[in-house]
């Protein structure tokens, strides 16, 4: 569940977006890949805390947020260079 959560959001969902602009609608530039590099983020702190004090799964909301920022480090540099590309 914390892999499958990270990366869809660390990893398939900036792909889905750019798949979808880049690849299908053929745009491109500086608002493409600040659109992708976002898209990219770490889980933020504000939605955790929301889905704790809703009771949403506490423990897997502060795992996703605890590994998702530390990986982001790694994921976010591999998504630079793949937009230095485009």
């Amino acid at each position: 569940s914390l892999s499958m959560g990270l990366g869809y959001s660390l990893v398939l969902a900036p792909a889905l977006i750019l798949i979808l602009f880049y690849g299908l609608v053929g745009a491109g530039g500086r608002v493409i890949q600040v659109t992708v590099f976002e898209a990219a983020m770490p889980p933020q702190i504000g939605g955790a805390i929301v889905a704790m004090e809703h009771k949403l799964e506490p423990s897997l909301v502060a795992l996703m947020v605890g590994v998702g920022i530390p990986l982001s480090f790694v994921t976010l540099l591999a998504w630079w260079y793949v937009l230095k590309i485009v």
